[in-house]
């Protein structure tokens, strides 16, 4: 775990998405995944070792 990097919506209110599909506990990120803040961005793709790439949409 000490080399993997997490996401977590501490919002409770569903808003951040991984692959379109809102998530509801602490989820590992992988390299390639759109990663969305809110359902209307901004949006990012996972690079992997902690690197993300703002992109134009998650579809």
């Amino acid at each position: 775990r000490d080399d993997q990097y997490w996401i977590e919506d501490l919002t409770g209110r569903k808003l951040l998405s991984i692959n379109l599909r809102p998530i509801q506990s602490e989820v590992p990120l992988q390299p390639d995944i759109c990663l969305a803040l809110t359902p209307d961005g901004p949006n990012f793709q996972y690079l992997g070792n902690g690197r993300l790439v703002e992109i134009d949409d998650a579809s």
